[in-house]
């Protein structure tokens, strides 16, 4: 299936440099996402009904049309000719559906041109435990993923499983064998592929999402086996990633879970897109968390303070806060004091340090 209208908007998605997305919803005119904005797209007018009608049964698969039917939600893979390939998310809003396709990147890139600290490739070093990736969404959570899969890939002879909805980014086998598994198509859902991963005797299993309970048992289980999980989560800090994973369960069941997932933690990175100062691009602010004994019992005991008090004092071993991140790109001149401050919730607390620094 092809739409030739949606296939217009994609081409000049495609053209402008940073452009991520493509909006699609009634009433509105069509936007595009670029360098983290929305902007209309000129001379195009307000979507109708009839016309994004058009538009989802022409961009989704017979599939995500059958799960749009029974959930009102769907999400499939849509390819242009010349172009590649694209994430399609479907919806309901007001009664009527809404499209949401973002470009999907087709090579892996590495920790170094995501501008990701060292300490990064240190966590994908890691043999075993559970390694959190936090970050609100259109942070880079999914390419640091491929970044892992990619670091692994050329370092270390092994089986790499993936588990995605859906895949996002092509890998070639290297040093590792990996296996890339995309939801409805070569497994039924994310909790049932990590769950037979573990029977596909697997190194590294790297998970899309952990947003569910079952999700969250089997990477918990698959951890507890022995194997490195590398799981995306859904939140704003390192500390928020841990609440995040046991928030998923039952109240009366948080504490022995919590106990668990910071037993298992090998560690956390926490992902926050800030622009330059020029505006051309964006650049990661990136907090980093190693499971250190201190750190696991604060975990334990949900200390968030402690916490983030180890993470500023764990230099040495690479650990570092969203404030120590942010000062860095400050005194390198990447970026300026207005979208420092925009990048913090904490910002009375971050404008005292950099008051303190001399920095603002």
């Amino acid at each position: 299936m092809a739409h030739p209208r949606v296939d217009g908007y994609l081409r000049l998605l495609a053209e402008r440099e940073g452009g991520t997305d493509l909006h699609l919803k009634v009433g509105s005119p069509p936007r595009l996402r670029v360098k983290g904005a929305l902007e209309t797209i000129p001379d195009e007018p307000a979507l109708d009904k009839e016309a994004l009608d058009r538009m989802a049964a022409g961009v989704l698969t017979s599939a995500a049309k059958d799960d749009f039917l029974a959930r009102k939600e769907a999400e499939c893979t849509y390819s242009v000719s010349g172009l590649g390939r694209f994430r399609v998310a479907a919806y309901l809003q007001r009664g009527s559906i809404a499209l949401i396709i973002g470009r999907v990147t087709m090579a892996a890139r590495s920790f170094e041109e995501l501008c990701l600290p060292a300490a990064v490739a240190d966590l994908a070093s890691v043999e075993r435990g559970l390694v959190l990736i936090a970050g609100p969404p259109g942070s880079g959570v999914t390419t640091t993923l491929a970044a892992f899969v990619d670091h692994v890939n050329h370092r270390r002879a092994c089986h790499i499983v993936t588990v995605e909805d859906p895949v996002e980014v092509l890998h070639k086998d290297d040093l590792a064998a990996i296996s890339q598994r995309q939801v409805g198509v070569d497994t039924d859902d994310v909790a049932a592929g990590i769950r037979s991963a573990v029977r596909q005797d697997p190194d590294v299993i790297v998970v899309g999402s952990v947003d569910s309970r079952p999700i969250a048992d089997a990477a918990m289980a698959a951890a507890e086996a022995g194997v490195l999980v590398v799981a995306g989560v859904r939140a704003d800090d390192v500390v928020a990633a841990v609440s995040a994973v046991v928030d998923l369960f039952p109240e009366y069941d948080r504490q022995h879970v919590r106990l668990a997932v910071a037993g298992m933690l090998a560690g956390s990175v926490s992902l926050r897109l800030v622009p330059t100062r020029t505006g051309a691009r964006r650049v990661p602010a990136v907090e980093v968390l190693r499971a250190t004994p201190t750190v696991q019992a604060a975990l334990m005991a949900d200390e968030g303070a402690v916490v983030r008090a180890a993470m500023a004092e764990g230099g040495a071993l690479g650990m570092q806060t969203l404030h120590q991140a942010l000062v860095q790109w400050l005194e390198a001149g990447v970026i300026d004091e207005r979208a420092a401050l925009a990048a913090t919730a904490d910002w009375p607390g971050f404008r005292a340090e950099l008051e303190s620094r001399g920095l603002l």
